[in-house]
């Protein structure tokens, strides 16, 4: 499992969210407690940690998870931060994000459709996403409805795979 949550950014012209790491920390207190899950196995990742949660770390992550799973395992990833929506397409505000201009925020932020192709392609027999992203678009200074939609969702949505086991994809946003 990797649990990602991001209130602090590097950059002041992002909003600090106050629940993110909050609802990060237990669900990685949950997984290892209720479900069993071996402390080792489940990475946290917060804005106020030795590790911050960039992009970069994020995926690096995600590799040695593919390293090391296995066939019948489970895969959970877990965010908790902004999301936006630019030009059609959807991204999480990782902790160095930066937003001063759309060709910053694409290449500092993690694309939905490349965290979902590192996700899709760590071979596991179970995906369980969870993406706690806060509409509240930075980019916008708030001014504009950014509102969670059928694209949003399609963007984070498992697709169905021939290889049976579970694929579950939970938004709060």
């Amino acid at each position: 499992a990797l649990i990602v949550g991001v209130d602090q950014y590097r950059t002041k012209d992002i909003p600090p969210l106050s629940g993110a790491v909050a609802d990060a920390r237990p669900v990685r207190q949950a997984l290892v407690t209720y479900a069993e899950f071996p402390e080792k196995q489940v990475t946290l990742l917060t804005s106020d940690g030795s590790v911050k949660p960039g992009a970069v770390s994020i995926l690096e992550k995600l590799e040695e998870i593919k390293a090391a799973a296995k066939p019948n395992d489970l895969l959970l990833f877990f965010f908790a931060g902004h999301g936006v929506q630019v030009d059609g397409q959807r991204y999480l505000l990782t902790y160095d994000a930066s937003i001063s201009s759309t060709g910053a925020l694409k290449a500092t932020s993690l694309a939905a459709t490349t965290l979902m192709q590192e996700l899709e392609s760590i071979r596991v027999a179970h995906r369980v996403i969870m993406i706690d992203a806060c509409r509240n678009d930075p980019t916008t200074g708030g001014q504009k409805p950014n509102l969670a939609d059928e694209s949003f969702e399609a963007a984070f949505t498992l697709q169905p795979a021939g290889e049976g086991g579970v694929r579950c994809t939970l938004l709060s946003c």
